[in-house]
């Protein structure tokens, strides 16, 4: 079954076991060529294997599938992050977060594309994601980006939102 072979290669991904995550992805593209999820996952195995080009070619290929997955859009801002494509990257991430405003990866991807370039835009991100996913206080992810906006802001926000679900 295709999706049990996508299933184990993303398994086997977040083990860091990329060799086999990468033979099970094959193997569940070889019986379901157009599976959006498959080619999402082998892009995020090529760039964790450090090849950018095979990694970009694969998430296309997912979001050719799949335009609105914002998965896959967080991982072709991270994609073009790591080839220098700052501009790129920041679409992609920012089509992500309008589809699903409290993903902390692409609130990472955010954060670390813009840099300090433009705080506003950032901590007004930041507040959103909150106020759609209270959990998301729960993600080291989005915790190392709210502590990269600043000790104040960060304490302020977590403090705010604490007040709120009193």
């Amino acid at each position: 079954h295709p999706n049990a072979y996508t299933n184990l290669g993303g398994l086997h991904k977040d083990l860091g076991n990329l060799e086999q995550a990468l033979a099970y992805t094959l193997k569940s593209l070889e019986l379901k060529p157009d599976n959006p999820d498959a080619h999402m996952n082998l892009g995020g195995i090529y760039k964790d294997l450090g090849n950018l080009d095979q990694a970009l070619a694969y998430t296309l290929k997912s979001l050719g599938l799949n335009p609105d997955n914002p998965d896959a859009l967080t991982n072709l801002g991270g994609i073009y992050k790591d080839l220098g494509n700052l501009d790129q990257a920041l679409a992609s991430t920012l089509k992500s977060l309008e589809l699903k405003p409290d993903n902390p990866g692409a609130l990472s991807n955010l954060f670390s594309s813009y840099g300090e370039g433009d705080l506003p835009v950032l901590k007004s991100t930041a507040s959103r994601a909150l106020e759609h996913n209270q959990e998301i206080l729960n993600n080291l992810t989005y915790i190392e980006a709210l502590s990269s906006l600043g000790k104040d802001f960060a304490k302020n926000i977590i403090s705010t939102t604490a007040s709120i679900n009193q």
